[in-house]
């Protein structure tokens, strides 16, 4: 195992982001913040400020227009609608810009061999937006920017999106359906929002829909025998982890069974093939998890497990 310190990327200005009754609260990072900050593997970890993304990042993988549009819903004051969902105020484009800035941030860190893992612990999420359009709570899809940015490093010619969030990654998907470079493996509860995936391409997209009421051990050992085999198989050069914890039995957003040490198992399960196929190189960002209790329980087990290798 190694002994270095795992990289934990934040920033403060993603508490500002803030819409009045909606799930996705600064609440969640609070939790987070607190959970870690009060552990025995706080000292296992290096603490960096995230940057903000700057727009040729953002245009490796999301169209002119789409940047343009968040641009220009970006309020002086109040709220504004992206979508039903999805919103933002004064503080949300800033926050966005923090949040795929520290994906990215922490990737080009590991890149130059300046850490091995790390976890990126921001707000707004990003795995539903689309090359063209924001959804779910999603402005920039924070982890496919930054797999874009890997992909054009010399030293990486593959990379694997693990996403265990309990809805469908649809926008990583739509980004990177016909990248063969990418290898996605995602998981999630279907019937449920967003309605998308169940179909896989050998090779490429490995979806795992499961339904309802799912326990926590089904759920690893079927993830587990589908994902690691063909992970090894791809061997990847990177390995970037949509973390949502939103399937854990306590969500009020699913109904999936999952406990705080199936997170615990599962990542522990991605670290021992990440160090088989790509030098143990993960870079985990959060997504959803909307219980903050048993979101910081949860993160603390994925972040704890990150810290082993």
């Amino acid at each position: 195992m190694h002994t270095e310190q795992t990289l934990y990327v934040t920033h403060s200005d993603c508490l500002k982001h803030e819409i009045p009754e909606h799930p996705e609260s600064s609440k969640r990072l609070s939790a987070i913040e607190a959970a870690i900050n009060t552990s025995n593997i706080a000292s296992r970890l290096q603490r960096l400020e995230a940057p903000e993304i700057q727009p040729e990042d953002v245009l490796r993988v999301h169209s002119q227009k789409h940047l343009d549009h968040i641009i220009q819903n970006a309020p002086i004051e109040g709220i504004t609608s992206l979508d039903a969902d999805t919103h933002m105020c004064s503080h949300t484009y800033r926050a966005a810009r923090l949040a795929a800035g520290a994906v990215l941030f922490a990737t080009n860190e590991i890149l130059h061999q300046r850490g091995t893992r790390a976890f990126c612990a921001v707000r707004p999420p990003g795995h539903h937006a689309e090359r063209d359009r924001p959804m779910g709570f999603c402005l920039f899809n924070n982890i496919a920017i930054a797999t874009a940015f890997a992909l054009h490093h010399k030293d990486i010619e593959r990379a694997v999106i693990i996403d265990f969030d309990v809805h469908h990654g649809n926008g990583t998907e739509n980004i990177f359906m016909k990248d063969s470079r990418v290898l996605i493996c995602s998981s999630y509860e279907s019937p449920l929002y967003p309605d998308t995936g169940c179909e896989s391409i050998p090779g490429h997209i490995i979806n795992l829909p499961f339904s309802a009421g799912t326990e926590g051990d089904t759920y690893t050992e079927q993830v587990l025998r589908q994902w690691i085999p063909a992970i090894e198989e791809f061997k990847p050069d990177i390995m970037f982890i949509s973390a949502g914890f939103d399937a854990h039995k306590d969500d009020p957003l699913a109904n999936m069974m999952l406990e705080d040490q199936h997170y615990y198992t599962l990542t522990k399960a991605l670290c021992e093939v990440a160090q088989k196929v790509c030098g143990g190189k993960i870079i985990s960002s959060l997504e959803g998890g909307y219980e903050v209790n048993a979101l910081s329980r949860s993160v603390l087990a994925h972040v704890k497990a990150l810290t082993e290798y």
